[in-house]
């Protein structure tokens, strides 16, 4: 099993290849609603990280 540091490092990763994507597609111009999809799961996966790290249980 992944210590919690682990498991918020693996999360934070994901959420950075997420706005990876939200730029991407905010460079074409179109598809906007594809970048706030993107930028909202990375602000998820962020706040879900902050909770490993502290060992809190999240759904």
């Amino acid at each position: 099993m992944k210590s919690p540091r682990e498991h918020a490092l693996g999360l934070l990763n994901k959420a950075e290849h997420g706005l990876v994507a939200a730029e991407a597609t905010l460079s074409t111009g179109r598809a906007l609603d594809m970048v706030c999809f993107h930028a909202q799961q990375a602000a998820e996966k962020s706040l879900k990280a902050l909770l490993a790290l502290h060992d809190v249980e999240y759904p």
